[in-house]
């Protein structure tokens, strides 16, 4: 029995600039946790809010680079797309400049998703947008 000494090519979900959406998600919450510590006193409920859904964005981030299913991507890559020009924009004056962009290069993970498929990509932008208008709309205003 003869082996070929050429491995078969694995193909990869993700992009190099999916890994960015994770890396910009995880140093924005870490720069939001390291600005709320040194303002020191307790943390209200939109902190926990927006930490959260920095963390959300970080996750589905991640989920766009590791799955290979398209739909999938779609939905991850729509989420983190409208969720991080829209909190960016939100807090442009402390943390919102990186989510900006984490959402433009969400715009372009998701151009290199194979099959785009525009339910998912409707689905993960409209989830993003319900949980930030839920979630403000809870918290109350700014």
């Amino acid at each position: 029995m003869r082996m070929s000494a050429v491995s078969p090519r694995r193909t990869r979900p993700g992009t190099l600039s999916g890994l960015f959406v994770v890396v910009i998600a995880a140093a924005d919450e870490a720069a939001y946790a390291l600005a709320l510590y040194g303002q020191g006193g307790p943390a209200d409920s939109r902190v926990f809010f927006v930490a959260s859904f920095i963390a959300a964005l970080g996750g589905l981030g991640m989920a766009g680079l590791l799955v290979a299913s398209p739909g999938v991507r779609s939905f991850a890559y729509g989420f983190t797309t409208l969720g991080g020009l829209v909190l960016g924009i939100l807090g442009a004056f402390s943390i919102g400049l990186p989510l900006v962009a984490l959402g433009l290069l969400s715009i372009y993970a998701l151009g290199r998703v194979p099959g785009r498929l525009w339910r998912a990509l409707l689905a993960g932008s409209v989830t993003a947008a319900v949980l930030l208008v839920v979630g403000f709309a809870t918290i109350g205003p700014f």
